[in-house]
């Protein structure tokens, strides 16, 4: 049996073609469900099983079969039809590793040295995740398992015993740090962030320690959850139709959502400048 792992990321494919292959909650479950099982009884699938790795810089999937090339067009066939997407489009993008590659590849993804910020914590979180998903749905074998469990081994060993993640940013760090370049500073100004997920709740913090008593408006698809990180966080909630308005009135925009389409489009944009020019 080898190893394989199949996936794209921030290096070798766009942001439009990692948004439409993204998955996460009862998409990435269902996906794990229909991967070909662990236990073949008596078939044999191109590939058994796998763990799924899908952020907003990568798309990963972690598997292993006896035949590399057999279970490489299988796994390609399965992204394409599980998001819709044709394999002509998916193919150019890949990076596809087996065995001792895939096996270094992931330890270098868990321990932050692939990641687009060097040393960022996140990704140890999630392929923590991941893994835990998987096994959730049981799409894990033995091989599998005890890669992931060594490699999230290796990714703690590194953050406890290397200076990697001493001095390293997160995406909401090193975008909070641009907004406080940009303005010279981040006290009394107004910011306006976009989402009220995780990442848009990192930011939230990031900015408050960042700055003294920056105006954070916080707005959201679903207004409830904007208005409870705002008020969490000491900022002020709006809803999604006064998003323009909040733009021409902001000194600058996040965008933490987490939303798989554009958020900020060119009519929302023109109407922004419009109103900033009043």
């Amino acid at each position: 049996m080898h190893i394989i792992l199949i996936g794209l990321s921030h290096k070798t494919a766009p942001v439009s073609l990692r948004e439409r292959l993204s998955l996460e909650g009862c998409e990435l479950r269902l996906a794990l469900r229909d991967l070909p099982p662990v236990v073949h009884n008596g078939r044999q699938p191109a590939f058994h099983g796998g763990v799924i790795l899908s952020t907003c810089n990568r798309f990963e999937i972690y598997t292993y079969g006896m035949n590399p090339e057999r279970a490489r067009q299988a796994v390609i066939a399965f992204i394409a039809q599980t998001k819709g997407v044709p394999t002509e489009l998916i193919v150019p993008h890949l990076y596809i590793k087996t065995d001792e590659e895939a096996v270094r590849h992931l330890f270098r993804v868990a321990s932050g040295l692939d990641s687009q910020i060097i040393g960022e914590s996140q990704i140890l979180g999630q392929v923590v995740a991941a893994y835990e998903e998987a096994l959730a749905q049981h799409s894990v074998g033995t091989r599998l398992s005890l890669l992931f469990q060594h490699a999230i081994h290796a990714g703690k060993r590194v953050r406890a015993e290397t200076s990697i993640g001493r001095h390293s940013l997160s995406t909401s760090h090193a975008a909070v740090e641009s907004v406080h370049r940009a303005l010279n500073g981040l006290d009394g100004r107004k910011i306006l962030l976009l989402g009220a997920g995780e990442m848009a709740a990192i930011t939230m913090k990031v900015l408050q320690k960042r700055g003294r008593s920056p105006h954070v408006v916080v707005i959201n698809r679903t207004y409830h959850r904007a208005a409870q990180l705002a008020a969490d966080n000491g900022g002020k909630a709006t809803s999604w139709e006064n998003l323009s308005q909040e733009m021409a009135a902001a000194d600058a925009m996040i965008c933490a959502t987490g939303a798989p389409h554009i958020v900020i489009t060119e009519a929302i944009t023109r109407e922004a400048l419009q109103r900033r020019q009043r």
